[in-house]
């Protein structure tokens, strides 16, 4: 890769050296012309771009720049560095974009940093107050409230101490306890959950029914009502292997994307049976030269639920 010139260190040093030089104008205007002769393809180093451009060298040295350039750039200068040189040439010798920044506002910033704290209310000055009162006050003594504890206890019996020990573990055993089961309850696990896990209960498929059926059935059933039912077996397989969680909430879209599989052709083929069931209950009908696809999705839909039931 060519290497380019350092073109931060070259502004920063033209910004120095531009306003001591004689004629930046007659330079920029040999670098221009010799951007015109030099060839589309011209090769990298000033002894190339000489061949076109004699006083190249000379012009460079003459605009303050030959000290100020990378090392060795003798070998490493290219046009699209001669660009990158005229175009820093004639920044400099146009106007300033813009103006000093003003001072004037310094003095009244520096006098609202020395402004004095706001007084504090009655109810700070309270917490200070009892703040003040119960830490110690030297490594040795100890707070007004370690003092009243401690009295306390000293007053108490052996026997006394004891049993609040352990009835304060037995209440914090029975906090997390209680947090343990409401965060399993709210998990879905408990008596209920258990039992739509054995009986393989599915979600409310739209216009599915909830009675049991066997892929035995499907073939007593018309054309149409065959990919819902179809549908409905393979969310119950679903569900009973734990593939799919028990949501009574989701759509024929929503199934496809939350159940999970083996691989990527048993998704298809469960996406294939969900949208088939879906165009049937929402008034789509298949065309007559459609029947052979969508006994096909049937086949293989049956064969998925086979492989799910699989160990």
């Amino acid at each position: 890769m060519r290497a380019r010139f350092p073109l931060g260190l070259l502004a920063i040093c033209l910004s120095v050296v531009a306003p001591c030089l004689a004629d930046q104008a007659a330079n920029i205007d040999y670098l221009k012309d010799c951007l015109t002769r030099l060839p589309v393809r011209a090769k990298p180093g000033l002894e190339n771009l000489q061949l076109s451009c004699p006083q190249l060298g000379q012009t460079l040295v003459n605009a303050g720049l030959s000290d100020q350039l990378a090392e060795h750039w003798q070998k490493q200068l290219t046009p699209q560095g001669l660009r990158d040189i005229q175009a820093l040439l004639e920044r400099y010798q146009g106007d300033v974009l813009s103006p000093a920044p003003r001072t004037d506002s310094i003095s009244d910033i520096a006098q609202a940093l020395r402004a004095t704290a706001p007084a504090r209310s009655w109810w700070q000055r309270v917490g200070d107050w009892l703040r003040h009162l119960l830490q110690p006050h030297s490594s040795s003594g100890s707070g007004l409230l370690d003092k009243v504890v401690n009295g306390i206890l000293s007053a108490l019996t052996a026997r006394v101490r004891l049993v609040l020990f352990y009835g304060s573990v037995a209440l914090v055993a029975l906090l997390l306890g209680f947090i343990i089961w409401r965060e399993l309850r709210m998990a879905g696990f408990g008596a209920r959950a258990a039992r739509r896990r054995t009986l393989g209960e599915a979600p409310d498929l739209p216009g599915v029914t909830g009675e049991r059926t066997t892929l035995t059935d499907l073939d007593e059933r018309p054309l149409p009502e065959r990919p819902a039912l179809l549908l409905r077996l393979l969310v119950q397989a679903l569900v009973q292997s734990g593939r799919l969680a028990s949501d009574r909430t989701l759509t024929h879209r929503e199934l496809i994307a939350r159940a999970g599989f083996d691989s990527v052709d048993q998704r298809q083929r469960f996406a294939a049976v969900s949208l088939l069931a879906e165009q049937f209950l929402y008034g789509g009908a298949l065309s007559a030269s459609a029947d052979a696809q969508l006994e096909h999705a049937l086949r293989e839909g049956q064969q998925l639920y086979v492989q799910l039931h699989s160990p």
